[in-house]
């Protein structure tokens, strides 16, 4: 008995690749809805620690202090998830934002 099963596949309209444009560039597919919530989770996180990051050098810049947070923070961005997850909360974040449309498809098993 075949069993159907809901992908997704997250796709850009308008991808620099390779040296020339693309109108229609797949990014990721075969993806299943718990892993676009993971996805959309790490980019909601990326912007986060980054409007953190902003508003305590706001702070510090108000307060007279001089550190650098940013390089601490990219790093952060840029390690491993788990050792289970590979991928990179900046990776997520780009993955996310350079998305133009999540296609649904289904797929015979």
């Amino acid at each position: 008995m075949t069993k159907l099963s809901k992908k997704y596949a997250l796709v850009s309209t308008s991808y620099y690749y390779d040296g020339e444009w693309k109108n229609f560039y797949i990014l990721s597919k075969d993806l299943t809805e718990e892993d676009l919530v993971t996805i959309k989770f790490y980019h909601d996180e990326h912007m986060r620690l980054w409007t953190e990051c902003y508003a305590k050098e706001r702070e510090n810049a108000k307060n007279g202090v001089r550190e650098d947070l940013r390089t601490d923070l990219i790093a952060f961005l840029n390690q491993p998830i788990s050792a289970t997850d590979r991928s990179t909360i900046d990776y997520y974040h780009n993955l996310w934002s350079e998305k133009d449309l999540i296609i649904e498809h289904f797929e015979v098993e």
